[in-house]
């Protein structure tokens, strides 16, 4: 299944950018040449920019591992209404607020959304977002139960 993340939500960044903010130098990234000229131009402190990166990719590692976690429950999901459907990908648009994923029914590919204001609770960890979430796509996937949308 492929997971494709576009942006993060802004709890993340700022949760990162602290745990990045107290780092050693040691653990931040060295910079190359184009990254010190890019800090440069924008006036800010090497130091600041490998912070940025740092953040960045801490915040990637993290969103991975919840879109996996919001992912398995989604193929779940969709295994129960139908075992013969396969979810073939996941993708979350934070920039667009958009929250589709694909599924696979006897050769044919189909998109279906989710409300992205459960999957944030999820993301969040807010009690009881995995729930809603199950019960939001079983209501979306029973119209579709045993066949093809």
């Amino acid at each position: 299944m492929e997971l494709v993340l576009r942006g993060y939500p802004s709890s993340l960044r700022f949760a990162e950018w602290q745990q990045a903010n107290s780092l050693p130098a040691d653990k931040l990234p060295h910079l190359n040449e184009g990254q010190k000229a890019r800090a440069r131009d924008l006036r800010i402190s090497e130091r600041g920019y490998a912070i940025s990166l740092k953040a960045a990719e801490l915040a990637r590692q993290r969103a991975d591992a919840k879109m996996d976690r919001v992912a398995r429950v989604i193929a779940e999901a969709v295994r129960q209404r139908d075992p013969e459907a396969e979810v073939t990908a996941v993708v979350w648009d934070f920039r667009a607020r958009e929250f589709k994923f694909l599924r696979r029914v006897n050769g044919k590919e189909y998109a279906e959304s989710v409300p992205t204001q459960i999957l944030d609770d999820v993301i969040l960890e807010k009690e009881g977002a995995e729930d809603r979430l199950r019960k939001e796509l079983d209501y979306r996937l029973g119209g579709w139960a045993g066949s093809a949308a």
